[in-house]
């Protein structure tokens, strides 16, 4: 440590922006107790020892992150400051430094601090004490010079405020799995229109349900990452604050180019497993009848690559996505963030996902795949059909409960402090769902038993509810998520209140409530249980939901619409206050 506080302030490197400014000597009262006291410790303590140094140096981190939060921030308003006095420099008679007030006010501001070395200084001491207490000196049976370790230790500190550059290898590999995906789509076609099904491998068409749902489980999810890789392209072309929005980990979090890249390595991988399965079913060319007694290792082991993969995801991101879903779970005892019910809205369009992955859990773990002749009567298949709409409507569920503890929390529920009744309204949006599924579920067994009495009457309910279902969430969607109310301005026609072209959002208003109309049949027993109709409703439901999500972080970027910001981050001309003669 003493070492390389020498080294460092004899260089005058500064910080790894290369200010240039000499670094202050080390306050060692300032190192963690760990850092001297891990020599006195006996071996029993190593354990807490070293959870203790992980959370210490996690805490270096993220002050070292907030640190140049408030640099940038100070940075950005004193240039804002100076250009916006520059603008008026005809006003003030000259330069801006000529004019007592105006100096002043630059000098005196609290976030001016480009005269000020307090936060540089700062920063240099959090760099200097995080590489003296967790930078080691050696690296396996290689001992690392002083340099090296600066370097590694800037490496871990060192935070990516803005989206990563699209570097021309990430390009070369989006493109280079671009290519293949249509080969493979090529060769798909060509397979089915050249050659027919080999019955004694195919069977009946009842034997392929657990490829289709297995595929489709993999498929959707698949083009579930495009459709958050396509908004966080959009986000940052519109320099929409996701990050901020929806408090990811900003040095670990992954860029709009690493998800175009996952999107279309993983689309490489369904169609290879995709085209294998197909080649096995038409029994062509011969050395591809590998699996043709368990084509449903194709997609299991595609189902255990994406587990992996998002495992991996995962633990890269500091589990951010795990994180949400527990909260999820136990919606209604914990409070509710903005992450949480966005997250929540999403598992809503993925309805027929749930229901898909309980499905292929039962199939793998009964066993059922060693045998393919036992699948038309697995139970499984006849037996937890009836189950399938209840686990569609979990996420339904989750946002009732999200909604009444949001209730619960806006107020005290006196008179200075009310709780907000819009939550309420919200909840009831998805308190609609329940007699969707209902009546939908008495209709397919009324259907079953060939009562048409009752079939007309659960028909009719059926269809009387969804309507309302769909209108109610339509009109929450529009008015509420999507900020078009005309209150706020319909449409968005003010060019201050939106980020995108305008005929995006007429075009969103007709497509969502086209859409919308589709996501009711993924509740419904009867239509999940028709495979095609209900592989298309499932990704419909996914392609609305990439839609939605444009629009809703755009409205909570703008107007900070869940109100989980302190200030709002902009207002449109007409809202701000005009000013005085005196005061201009």
């Amino acid at each position: 440590s003493h070492e390389l506080e020498h080294e460092m302030a004899d260089s005058g490197s500064g910080s790894g922006s290369g200010s240039g400014v000499g670094v202050a000597p080390l306050d060692h009262d300032l190192v963690p107790k760990s850092v001297y006291v891990e020599k006195e410790v006996g071996v029993k303590d190593e354990s807490d020892l070293a959870k203790a140094r992980i959370a210490v140096q996690a805490d270096f981190i993220a002050y070292y992150h907030h640190l140049q939060l408030v640099k940038r921030f100070g940075e950005q308003n004193t240039t804002s400051l100076r250009k916006l006095f520059k603008k008026h420099r005809k006003e003030l008679g000259g330069r801006v430094e000529k004019v007592p007030e105006v100096y002043k006010a630059l000098n005196t501001a609290v976030f001016y601090i480009s005269d000020n070395q307090k936060i540089q200084q700062l920063i240099q001491e959090t760099e200097q004490l995080y590489i003296s207490a967790f930078v080691r000196s050696k690296h396996g049976d290689k001992t690392l010079s002083i340099n090296e370790r600066k370097k590694k230790g800037m490496n871990e500190l060192r935070t990516q405020f803005d989206d990563e550059a699209y570097t021309a290898m990430g390009m070369f590999q989006f493109g280079f799995y671009f290519g293949i995906c249509i080969a493979l789509l090529l060769t798909l076609t060509h397979l089915e229109l050249s050659f027919p099904n080999d019955e004694r491998v195919s069977g009946s068409v009842e034997s392929w349900v657990p490829l289709i749902r297995m595929y489709r489980l993999s498929g959707c999810c698949i083009l579930l990452s495009w459709a958050w890789a396509f908004n966080f392209f959009v986000f940052n072309t519109c320099r929409v604050n996701y990050v901020l929005i929806l408090e990811f980990d900003r040095k670990h979090s992954i860029t709009a180019g690493q998800m175009l890249e996952f999107s279309a390595l993983f689309t490489v991988l369904w169609l290879v497993m995709l085209t294998g399965s197909t080649m096995a079913i038409k029994d062509t060319p011969y050395w591809a009848n590998i699996l043709t007694d368990y084509l449903v290792a194709y997609p299991a082991s595609l189902l255990v690559l994406c587990v992996v993969a998002f495992l991996g995801m995962q633990w890269r991101g500091s589990g951010w996505l795990l994180k949400t879903l527990y909260n999820i779970v136990r919606s209604g005892f914990v409070p509710v963030a903005l992450k949480d019910f966005y997250i929540a809205d999403q598992l809503t369009s993925l309805s027929i996902i749930l229901v898909d992955i309980e499905y292929v859990a039962c199939y793998l773990g009964t066993g059922s795949w060693h045998n393919k002749d036992s699948i038309v009567d697995h139970v499984c298949v006849a037996h937890n059909n009836a189950v399938d709409p209840y686990i569609a409507m979990l996420p339904s569920l989750w946002r009732l409960l999200q909604c009444i503890r949001r209730w619960h929390d806006s107020g005290d529920g006196t008179q200075a402090h009310p709780r907000s009744p819009s939550h309420l309204w919200n909840a009831l949006k998805y308190a609609t769902v329940f007699p969707v599924v209902l009546f939908g579920a008495l209709y397919a067994a009324s259907d079953a038993a060939e009562d048409e009495k009752r079939d007309t009457v659960y028909w009719n309910c059926w269809l009387f509810f969804a309507i309302i279902a769909v209108l109610y969430k339509y009109y929450w969607d529009v008015i509420h998520d999507f900020g078009l109310s005309p209150l706020d301005g319909f449409m968005r026609r003010d060019k201050d209140r939106h980020l995108y072209y305008e005929w995006f959002y007429p075009f969103m208003c007709v497509v969502n409530l086209a859409l919308r109309c589709g996501w009711c049949l993924s509740l419904t027993q009867w239509s999940i249980q028709t495979h095609i109709l209900s592989t298309c409703v499932a990704c419909s439901e996914v392609l609305r939901r990439g839609l939605w999500n444009l629009l809703r972080l755009e409205n909570e970027h703008l107007n900070n619409a869940g109100n989980f910001r302190a200030s709002s981050y902009r207002m449109s001309e007409k809202d701000r206050p005009v000013p005085t003669p005196t005061e201009s």
